[in-house]
């Protein structure tokens, strides 16, 4: 299958086009968010991976 385009508006995913399924018909989603650079933490990207402590540490 094809990735699809959605937008998520009042609690309902609203495809971008039409697919080709049948009423009722179950489907599985994943859903991958597109970037958005206003959600970034650029303090903690900016440090690199050494400064993230929600990383778990290695032995």
């Amino acid at each position: 299958m094809r990735p699809i385009e959605a937008r998520y508006e009042d609690g309902v995913l609203k495809l971008a086009k039409p697919v080709s399924l049948r009423a009722g018909e179950r489907v599985r989603l994943i859903v991958l968010r597109r970037p958005d650079p206003d959600r970034w933490d650029l303090g903690r990207l900016a440090g690199g991976l050494g400064q993230d402590t929600s990383l778990p540490r290695q032995a």
